[in-house]
């Protein structure tokens, strides 16, 4: 939330003090303070009474919400009250909340999260996203889609390793796997690092869902100067990890993310985990902090 530098000594704040005294501005702190948690600035349904108890003003509500609305703090129409450009002074963290809320399937509106009507159903249900093609270009005929196929350049090939339809085991260190998903994919539409991470989820090799296409790219944002994006030693370390959370010792579990799209979110402090684990060769208690639990069993 922001208060500017010169909020103590604004016209409108030193007549809200002298009508109402130091409760009329801790009023108003508390009113803008309401709006950053309830992530919201109109308020619907909002009498003095009401809006008296948000401020936690202890006095005369209907003065209160009078002056308010007589130096523009607010403003009233019927009985929904708006707080006076709180949006453009807040403008950062409202995108802020956009952008944390846009996975969830949430908009930020005036009056609050709402569902969003345009937001994908398949997200964070990789399953719901099976079978669809890897970038918005729409995806060719059957009868045509070997004509129009584009080959990746052949200085990006993978020509010193088999590529097969369900895994690659290897992949040449000195060509670059782009983030994009284009100039460096694999043949089949997605690189070897790729083609990996998604065995270890079970899923089919053709297929690349929306979500973990926006994690790919993410990741690949917060790794500027890494080629690969990921590398063979990560790769290597997940397979290696969700290969014994099947057979776990006695008594103890490993844990483990529910979906890919997950894993590459939080994907340097996993592997971090997992190198930790994985040196000692023991499973994660359930004493480590910072770790949901929940995850390991898929909830």
């Amino acid at each position: 939330m922001v208060i500017r530098s010169d909020f103590l000594n604004h016209y409108k704040t030193r007549i809200l003090r002298r009508k109402l005294g130091a409760e009329g501005v801790l009023a108003l702190l508390n009113l803008w303070a309401h709006c950053e948690a309830r992530q919201a600035w109109h308020f619907k349904n909002t009498p003095p009474e009401i809006f008296a108890a948000i401020c936690d003003y202890a006095e005369d509500p209907v003065e209160l919400h009078e002056t308010m609305k007589e130096l523009k703090w607010i403003e009233v129409i019927d009985q929904e009250v708006r707080v006076h450009q709180w949006d453009q002074y807040n403008r950062q963290l409202i995108q802020r909340w956009t952008n944390g809320n846009k996975r969830k399937g949430l908009i930020v509106t005036p009056y609050g999260l709402q569902e969003d009507p345009n937001a994908d159903d398949g997200e964070g249900d990789e399953d719901a996203t099976e079978g669809r093609p890897p970038s918005d270009r729409p995806t060719p005929a059957k009868g045509d889609r070997q004509a129009t196929a584009e080959p990746p350049p052949d200085d990006l090939a993978c020509d010193e390793v088999r590529c097969d339809e369900v895994r690659c085991d290897e992949v040449s260190k000195d060509k670059p796997i782009s983030a994009r998903g284009s100039a460096g994919r694999h043949a089949k539409g997605q690189s070897p690092f790729q083609v990996r991470l998604k065995a270890v989820f079970g899923h089919q090799p053709a297929t690349w869902p929306d979500a973990v296409d926006r994690a790919w790219k993410k990741l690949a944002k917060s790794r500027p100067d890494h080629p690969h994006v990921v590398t063979q030693e990560e790769v290597e370390l997940v397979e290696a990890w969700y290969a014994k959370k099947d057979t776990p010792p006695v008594g103890q579990f490993y844990w483990t993310r529910s979906s890919l799209s997950t894993l590459l979110n939080n994907f340097d402090e996993d592997v971090a985990t997992i190198r930790k684990n994985l040196k000692k060769d023991t499973p994660l208690s359930a004493a480590e902090p910072g770790l949901n639990m929940r995850e390991g069993f898929g909830l």
